[in-house]
């Protein structure tokens, strides 16, 4: 019996340690891909030559383009509140660890949950934002391919339109991280 709770004590040690670890490389990759991310679309939305072409004539591309914008800046404040989540990773890690402190095992899964469903719902939302922005370019590319000599610049796809894509592509995998944590981190509790 004295082995049981021995092995029982390297188990959570080993636990914790992984959630540690799984918290803190989660946390970094998720804050370097926010930062980049973020610069990049602000960039893009300061910079574009589309946004200064005609502001009195809205059309359906410049909606279709604030509301991919929208949601991926949306999806980008969701992944503020995965980083946080991620850190609370590293905490409960230290907390397993300490036999004072240590949380329950449904709590834990009910955190890893959380943060499961965070992500899920932030790669959603950044999907459509993602969308969005490839109908407009897929749009402009096909009319600035049928037109002669007449080319609209507002209707040609700029090299800064396609940095909304890296956007909120960087956004995705940035979510996808935090999706392959939480998910990593249930099978290590399930194991338990």
């Amino acid at each position: 019996m004295v082995n049981r709770s021995g092995s029982s004590a390297t188990n959570l040690q080993q636990i914790g340690k992984g959630f540690r670890l799984t918290g803190w490389v989660c946390l970094w990759i998720q804050v370097v891909l926010t930062v980049v991310s973020s610069v990049v679309l602000i960039f893009a939305t300061l910079f574009s030559p589309s946004r200064f072409a005609n502001p009195n004539n809205p059309s359906s591309s410049s909606f279709s383009t604030f509301a991919g914008v929208a949601l991926t800046t949306f999806s980008i404040f969701t992944l503020c509140f995965s980083i946080y989540w991620a850190f609370r990773y590293v905490l409960v890690g230290r907390q397993l660890v300490n036999k004072t402190t240590r949380p329950k095992k449904a709590e834990v899964i009910q955190i890893l949950r959380t943060g499961l469903y965070v992500s899920l719902g932030g790669m959603l939302v950044a999907i459509f934002g993602a969308e969005a922005i490839t109908g407009v370019l897929v749009g402009k590319a096909s009319v600035s391919q049928g037109s002669g000599f007449a080319i609209n610049p507002s209707q040609v796809v700029q090299s800064l339109d396609m940095f909304t894509i890296l956007a909120s592509l960087q956004v995705i995998l940035a979510h996808f991280v935090g999706i392959a944590g939480a998910l990593l981190l249930l099978n290590k509790m399930s194991r338990q």
